[in-house]
């Protein structure tokens, strides 16, 4: 229960934060977010040593392995969503840890840039939504902070995931 209100107070101070802001600083406070969140994905994944990276916590979840590349694969396709490019190439069935690695390292930096392509008011740089493959219509910013929550969500696993191996994740700096 304790944890539960704190989760709560926490996602409530977030909304806080861009409550009130303009679209060109909610922008900006988004893509610094984000960059910090790229930088940190990758220490994440870079402390749990290679011949780990196999670990589950049980069998039903995503490995260690897993969860990196399914954290770097859909920030792709988000950013490529919001920026309106052609979805990434297909990856190789099993990358190697290296390859993961690069490819969070790719997938942060494009995330970042669909952050700062996000329009703002009277922008016309790009479209304000985006129609899915299912015929329905999003909103761009929409599909940013699902990026983020996901990328935040998927980062939270790995950073269990090094606890549950003994390993203390790098520090979080806000």
């Amino acid at each position: 229960m304790k944890l539960e209100r704190r989760a709560f107070v926490v996602a409530l101070a977030g909304q806080a934060l861009f409550r009130g802001t303009r679209a060109d600083d909610r922008a900006a406070l988004l893509a610094a977010a984000w960059e910090r969140g790229g930088v940190y994905s990758r220490e994440v994944a870079e402390r749990l040593p290679a011949d780990r990276w196999g670990f589950r916590p049980v069998p039903e979840v995503r490995s260690f392995h897993e969860q990196v590349v399914h954290l770097a694969t859909a920030t792709l396709g988000f950013a490529d969503l919001i920026l309106g490019a052609a979805p990434a190439p297909r990856l190789p069935s099993a990358p190697t840890v290296d390859e993961a690695l690069a490819l969070l390292s790719m997938a942060s930096t494009r995330g970042l840039a669909a952050m700062r392509a996000l329009p703002v008011r009277g922008d016309q740089r790009v479209p304000w939504s985006r129609r899915l493959w299912t015929g329905e219509t999003v909103s761009l910013w929409s599909v940013a902070e699902t990026m983020r929550d996901h990328a935040t969500h998927h980062r939270a696993q790995m950073v269990l995931y090094l606890r549950l191996q003994g390993i203390v994740p790098p520090a979080y700096v806000d």
